[in-house]
């Protein structure tokens, strides 16, 4: 059975989980979770279309930080030339399964999900 992390000092346990929060929801993280979580795996190119504005370099810099910290895998395709293709790890599809009701609710707030028929038990007879 696993055990909680626990440590004496509050301000520890803060800075462990500011940590973690940083690394998920910092700059283009959270997109590009999102694009592997929808389109489950993608390569370099795809996924520089797929989020408007990112410079090469700094989706390079971000797929590397999410790589070490295991959240996407890199895999190097055995084509002509080489190409790779970037993945939700179990670690990452668990981060975007658990944020999805997050995503849906703000939708709906948003007006973005309409009931387009009606409801079986609207009180009506």
């Amino acid at each position: 059975m696993a055990t909680l992390y626990t440590t004496p000092d509050p301000s520890e346990a803060t800075q462990l989980t500011l940590t973690i929060v940083r690394t998920i929801f910092s700059k283009w993280s959270i997109e590009i979770i999102t694009v592997l979580y929808t389109l489950k795996s993608i390569g370099f190119t795809g996924l520089r279309k797929s989020i408007r504005g990112i410079s090469p370099r700094v989706l390079s810099n971000k797929l590397r930080m999410l790589e070490e910290e295991g959240i996407i895998e890199r895999k190097v395709l055995n084509t002509r030339p080489p190409s790779v293709q970037y993945a939700l790890t179990e670690k990452g599809l668990t981060i975007a399964t658990l944020g999805e009701p997050v995503m849906l609710y703000l939708r709906f707030k948003e007006g973005l999900y309409r009931v387009s028929t009606p409801l079986l038990f609207s009180g009506k007879s």
